[in-house]
């Protein structure tokens, strides 16, 4: 070999070692600048919360959000906005999906318009009582559950209680056959329109705030919720008759924007799925406290609670039969897991 070659041999290595070299440097330095970047970033988000700021579900986003900005150590913010001021439930579903909003906490029931399965979680007169839906709720069917709504756009963090919704009327209603074309406020749900057809009665919307207007023009004649809700927008002014026919338990969910997800790092991911979860038996805690409260005060204020009968709970529950196959013949074996789980009451 020519000392030409020998010498433009080693020119071309060391040409090579100086390449090497340069891009490991630089991608070392992109990976110091990335993770820097992650672990210091400054984040702000909103929280959308239908219900007033002492609502057990406000103090649990609350609580969250509190969680998260200590943990975070200050770098993730959270400024839960409560009373519908982002917009009504399915609004704020949409906004979730869009990734314009980050966090909100949501009944499942207009989520359940894009995640057809969450329907099967709230069939009428599906659970004994509320054990029956925590026990389904803290299952590895309701882990699955909660996870199934990244096929909308959202990510589910934990699950929130909501006690039991049940009619709630102008007049004295305590039978099915009084119930027939009685004029309803019902949350947005395809499922929760087809309870009431089923039960021959009219479902109307109507923002929840609008409700004891709208039932004083005679554009309604109850509406369907839970004690604290009932109580909280002083439904009971123009609604008395507060028939507990318990006709669904509706978990609801702390979500979050799947985008929005997307742009944290794992560590702050983890962050959030922990203080989440952290949640979930102090909202339980909250709502039970609210309810013996709630039910205390309505009773103060005159309204009058109505028990079903035992024959007229089975009408009740055999004029729904057929919403079972209707809207959860294709999740058979999700409502036979949920059944099941009830057994050992």
């Amino acid at each position: 070999m020519s000392k030409r070659a020998m010498k433009l041999g080693i020119i071309i290595i060391a040409l090579i070692l100086v390449i090497v070299v340069a891009y490991s440097i630089i991608k070392m330095k992109i990976n110091v600048k990335s993770n820097s970047k992650k672990s210091n970033s400054q984040y702000s988000f909103q929280l959308a919360e239908l219900q007033a700021d002492d609502y057990p579900t406000s103090l649990a986003d609350k609580k969250f959000a509190e969680l998260v900005y200590d943990r975070s150590e200050g770098r993730i913010q959270i400024d839960v906005v409560t009373g519908g001021k982002i917009g009504e439930e399915a609004e704020v579903v949409e906004k979730l999906q869009n990734g314009s909003l980050g966090f909100a906490r949501v009944s499942i029931a207009p989520m359940a318009e894009y995640v057809d399965s969450l329907n099967a979680l709230m069939l009428p007169y599906l659970y004994k009582d509320d054990e029956h839906m925590w026990r389904v709720l803290n299952s590895e069917l309701g882990d699955q559950m909660l996870q199934s709504i990244s096929a909308a756009g959202m990510v589910g963090l934990a699950w929130y209680d909501s006690g039991a919704r049940s009619f709630y009327f102008k007049d004295k209603v305590q039978t099915l056959q009084a119930l027939k074309n009685k004029k309803i406020r019902v949350q947005t749900s395809s499922l929760m329109f087809a309870m009431c057809e089923a039960l021959n009665c009219y479902p109307m919307t109507s923002a929840e705030n609008e409700l004891t207007q709208n039932a004083q023009i005679g554009k309604l004649d109850g509406a369907e919720n839970n004690i604290p809700t009932y109580a909280s927008y002083k439904q009971y002014e123009v609604c008395k008759y507060f028939l507990q026919d318990e006709h669904t338990r509706i978990p609801e969910i702390l979500a979050a924007s799947q985008a929005m997800m997307e742009e944290l790092s794992d560590e702050d991911i983890q962050i959030i799925n922990e203080c989440a979860k952290e949640t979930e038996e102090y909202e339980r805690e909250q709502w039970n406290l609210a309810e013996d409260n709630a039910k205390k005060m309505l009773v103060e204020k005159g309204v009058v609670f109505i028990t079903l009968s035992e024959q007229e709970k089975e009408n009740f529950v055999a004029a729904c039969a057929p919403l079972y196959n209707e809207f959860g013949g294709q999740y058979k074996d999700i409502i036979d897991k949920i059944k099941n789980l009830g057994q050992n009451d």
